[in-house]
């Protein structure tokens, strides 16, 4: 077959478009390890130094789950368990055990803000010339 009568205008449209589809993809990303890592981290931390609603989770969901969503983690759970035992603070176990999420969890935030346009250029290029190769199947 011979490549006659491509349509690059409607290629740089579908770029342009992909582009727009891949950015708000990686930016609601973005805001949802955000949120997630600060709602969890609220909760663990409410949890953690107020025995009263620590009594009440830890009766009513022993598995500190509601559904398939964990309410409490098991890093604060943990934390809890090693501070009565050792008679100190819960704070610094917590921070003990999470440190590795967080650090895990910034790369990644890092990665796709500062990243993005590259792996946007990819993806992008990606899906035009698969695109390209099957239209002349």
């Amino acid at each position: 077959m011979t490549k006659t009568n491509i349509d690059y205008e409607l290629l740089l449209d579908t770029s342009r478009v992909l582009g727009r589809i891949i950015s708000l993809m990686y930016g609601l990303i973005c805001v949802v390890i955000a949120l997630w890592i600060t709602v969890v981290s609220v909760f663990d931390v409410v949890y953690m130094l107020n025995p009263t609603l620590k009594g009440v989770i830890d009766n009513r969901f022993p598995d500190r789950k509601v559904g398939w969503i964990r309410i409490i983690s098991n890093d604060a759970a943990r934390a809890v368990e090693n501070a009565y035992m050792n008679g100190s603070q819960p704070l610094m176990y917590y921070l003990k055990y999470r440190i590795k999420t967080y650090v895990i969890a910034s790369f990644t935030l890092v990665i796709l803000i500062t990243g993005g346009d590259s792996l946007k250029n990819i993806i992008t290029t990606f899906v035009i010339n698969l695109l390209s190769a099957l239209r002349w199947l």
